[in-house]
């Protein structure tokens, strides 16, 4: 078990899509507990999350903190072990605090949920695909899973993209995946799947699997996994000489993960359901622009660029410290989760977010859209428009 303190000190004022306090913090630390994978196959997303909340952290310090006193994110390592994981959750729960952060897989997330199903603290998951079960204290950063795929397959169906192939690994995140997927293909009886292919995500060849999605001659490939096994398939179809759009997980949304993946993209495309920010180009001045343009500007000035892990952690950030400075920090986990079940109207840099639907995600399938990496530039760009339409020049 790892434990790794952040405290940033106090610097110059930037502006966020927050109320600013004049006074300079002072007094003791508001402290927030925050599990991620800074070690193990997900480091790549934890220390990206740790990366993003450090920034937030820090700008809410250089606005005058949480009613006079410092922001401090505590972050707890469970090396992406489940058993870990729900050891430190354990411990966070005895010490009654009424609201934390992680963890960073779907894993992991799931691990714990149990334990946040009848009582608190509120637990905000960094991982789209955890699990919020109604009336518990769980939310979820991020988009779900379903609204994931039902934005891909509209994307698709609208192209005339309609022969998919799915190849999933076995793991918590594949069967997440596989299930969201059969409820959106469901909505089209113009589409059809003509190959479902699984395999173990310790595997290092998918030859097999590949070979016959390549038989069964689709048009797209949709294999949600991300990290190793994600890689393996990429692979696979290389070797295969198979170059068709492939849709992947926005868990793969990193500059480190896109560092040993964009050599691998098939020419034809690698696909994402993705964050507003990601098309901030294409969007129109109000406040989801501004929340968004907040966003790049807060992280890119940390000497960074911003992606979709940075994105997923930054408006769970923002939503517990809009919490924090409403009902401040010795409220009840009861009165944090009616607050944040309530929440509307606060820019994020994937949405305007808005919990009132229940999801507790506080971002609809309507502001998903998708996004294609692009190797020339080594980021992403905006394909479609909110929702899944896709963009008539691209």
């Amino acid at each position: 078990m790892r434990f790794v303190r952040t405290f940033s000190a106090l610097a110059a004022v930037a502006a966020l899509a927050l109320t600013p306090l004049a006074a300079r913090s002072a007094g003791p630390p508001i402290e927030v507990p925050v599990i991620v994978s800074l070690t193990g196959p997900a480091a790549f997303l934890g220390n990206t999350s740790r990366k993003s909340l450090e920034v937030l952290e820090k700008n809410v310090n250089d606005t005058g903190g949480i009613s006079g006193r410092p922001l401090q994110f505590n972050f707890l390592d469970d090396g992406t072990n489940p058993q870990t994981t729900v050891q430190l959750a354990n411990q966070i729960i005895a010490t009654k605090t009424p609201i934390m952060i992680g963890s960073s897989l779907v894993a992991t997330c799931h691990a714990i949920a149990p334990l946040f199903e009848k009582s608190g603290p509120v637990q905000y998951c960094l991982s789209p695909g955890g699990g919020t079960p109604k009336g518990g204290y769980s939310f979820a950063a991020s988009y779900s899973t379903p609204d994931a795929f039902l934005t891909a397959v509209k994307y698709f169906h609208d192209r005339g993209l309609t022969r998919i192939a799915l190849l999933e690994p076995t793991d918590a995140t594949g069967q997440d995946g596989e299930h969201a997927f059969d409820a959106a293909m469901a909505l089209y009886k113009d589409m059809t799947l003509v190959d479902r292919e699984h395999f173990n995500p310790t595997d290092i060849s998918v030859a097999a699997q590949i070979s016959h999605v390549k038989a069964a001659n689709p048009q797209v490939l949709f294999a949600w996994a991300t990290g190793a096994p994600i890689a393996t398939v990429l692979h696979g179809a290389i070797d295969a000489g198979l170059d068709i759009p492939i849709f992947t997980s926005h868990g793969n949304m990193t500059f480190l993960a896109m560092a040993q993946l964009s050599d691998l993209a098939p020419k034809a495309g690698l696909f994402f359901a993705a964050p507003r920010f990601i098309g901030h180009d294409t969007m129109s001045n109000g406040p989801a622009k501004a929340g968004v343009d907040t966003f790049i500007r807060l992280v890119s000035a940390s000497g960074v660029k911003p992606d979709g892990g940075y994105s997923q952690a930054w408006d769970a950030g923002i939503v517990v410290v809009d919490a924090l400075r409403h009902v401040g920090p010795n409220a009840t986990p009861d009165q944090f989760r009616d607050y944040i079940e309530g929440l509307h109207g606060l820019a994020g840099s994937s949405a305007v977010l808005d919990f009132r639907d229940g999801s507790q995600r506080g971002i609809p399938a309507s502001a998903i859209i998708i996004a294609r990496w692009s190797p020339q530039v080594t980021n992403w760009t905006a394909v479609s428009e909110p929702g899944g339409k896709p963009l008539a020049t691209r």
